[in-house]
């Protein structure tokens, strides 16, 4: 019985996701998949993710839909997580996943061969996806490998390694795989040196030789059929990467110059997504906000580029993508009424609504309205779907609530909010537990006994309805709630 209904849920789950057609997902938990998979001999393509997320979007929409991958996605026992299902983050902890959408692919046995990131294009995701398939070593295993095969390299060169936590120094890992990749593998080759020069950056103190990453870096920018490619790291960073790498001003305004043509042609690249395109307009947003005479007529350009998105992304998967960066981008850009504009009319066409009323919220707090800011963020929290959803919304509520030192109700709120989490089996684990660590750090700062002493008793009272209460009481403890 507990079976079914867990399929039930899990089915349920995937017609609310609206995933597209075109993937055989297996329908059933994740324990019988890694069942299934041994018996088949086949590997596991796992896809964790959530309807609200806008990469995960992205993803459904130009990966999970393209021909070539549903071809090659056959040979894999292919399993789609909602992270609303049933002990769906516990699995996220088994698979040290945190950030929405993780991808990988794993042995029948467990082992994990490839985890993917969400900014390459459906062809060499199908590129990787069919190597990763070849494989018997585990991605640590490749690492020690002293000469990789081309497809190894591309394996190597685009892992999510940013989402592995087991490697501490990524810096020592990145410059180790950027000396040794050879350079007729240039794609691979520009993944690793955009990922060595963002964790350089990160590390301030850090000394390196900059000259041959410059030169490096140059080439790559005066490359578009390249570039491309990196389009959203060129526009996010490369402003920063120019002036980590070059110490002469000339060297600077002459790259920055190179950059911005660069990205003014991509800009308007058919082959780049609409989100792309949008997106490409961050590195000259970062150099009007540094200089604000060159706001206004930014601001403009930005106006004309968000029309032209919010005409050409008609789907829902393209609009929860590309309409969140269009916010993003105008309430960055100090466009607030206009970002407050565009995320009320999100409201009538997202597929999760409450992921706008979150940005809406966010804007009222910039405009200096606290009170339609806890609206917004109510409302969210009311209008969410799915366990782990409605927690991460349910928290964020009370956080703001907390931020405005708004105390009224907030017990009442409090106790729905935890009663229904505790009704989860991964209630403790995963992305909740991180949002119990939050509100647990926001509770603290209110320095307020009684206050406290009421959700302490709270707690108590919810654990106690539970038949493992003691173990509720042991979870609430140890996150330092209780």
């Amino acid at each position: 019985m507990k079976i079914l209904i867990s399929l039930v849920i899990f089915l349920s789950s995937l017609a609310y996701a609206g995933i597209p057609k075109g993937v055989d997902w297996h329908k059933g938990s994740v324990e019988s998949a890694f069942k299934l998979a041994k018996e088949q001999n086949k590997p596991l393509f796992l896809y964790w993710g959530a309807i609200w997320c806008p990469p995960c979007n992205h993803i459904k929409k130009k990966v999970f839909t393209n021909p070539s991958f549903q071809k090659e996605v056959k040979n894999f026992i292919a399993v789609y997580l909602d992270g609303d299902t049933d002990r769906a983050q516990i699995w996220g902890e088994k698979l040290k996943a945190s950030g929405y959408p993780t991808m990988m692919v794993m042995t029948p046995a467990g082992r994990e061969l490839m985890r993917f990131p969400t900014t390459i294009d459906a062809r060499i995701y199908t590129e990787l996806l069919r190597s990763s398939k070849k494989r018997k070593i585990s991605i640590e295993e490749l690492l020690k490998k002293k000469h990789p095969s081309a497809e190894e390299w591309s394996q190597l060169a685009f892992y999510s390694w940013a989402q592995n936590r087991d490697i501490k120094d990524k810096l020592g890992l990145y410059e180790k795989l950027y000396n040794k990749i050879p350079l007729r593998f240039k794609f691979e080759r520009t993944a690793l040196l955009l990922k060595y020069l963002e964790q350089l950056t990160k590390d301030k103190k850090t000394k390196r030789l900059k000259t041959p990453l410059g030169k490096e870096f140059v080439k790559l920018i005066n490359q578009k059929v390249l570039a491309r490619g990196f389009t959203g790291t060129l526009a996010y960073s490369g402003g920063k990467y120019i002036d980590y790498l070059f110490d002469d001003i000339q060297s600077r305004i002459r790259h920055h110059k190179k950059l911005r043509k660069l990205l003014e042609e991509l800009s308007t690249d058919k082959k780049l997504s609409v989100e792309e395109r949008l997106f490409s307009l961050s590195y000259e947003m970062n150099i009007a906000l540094e200089d604000e005479k060159l706001l206004p007529e930014f601001q403009k350009k930005l106006l004309l580029k968000v029309e032209e998105t919010d005409r050409e992304a008609k789907d829902g998967y393209t609009r929860q993508d590309a309409m969140s960066t269009v916010i993003w981008i105008l309430k960055k850009s100090k466009l607030l009424k206009e970002a407050k504009s565009y995320a009320e009319k999100e409201l009538s066409k997202s597929i999760a609504p409450y992921y706008f009323m979150s940005y809406l919220a966010s804007i009222e707090k910039e405009l200096g309205n606290p009170e339609a800011q806890l609206a917004w963020s109510r409302k969210a929290w009311e209008a969410s779907k799915g366990g782990s959803t409605r927690f991460q919304w349910g928290t964020s509520y009370l956080r703001t609530m907390i931020d405005n030192n708004k105390k009224k109700n907030f017990a009442k709120d409090f106790k729905a909010i935890i009663s229904e989490l505790l009704k989860q089996p991964d209630a403790f684990s995963g992305r909740n537990k991180k949002r119990l660590e939050r509100l647990q750090k926001s509770l603290a700062k209110l320095k307020d006994k009684t206050f406290n002493l009421r959700i302490k008793a709270i707690l108590l009272e919810e654990c106690s309805k539970l038949k493992d209460g003691k173990s509720c009481h042991k979870s609430f403890k140890s996150l330092k709630l209780i």
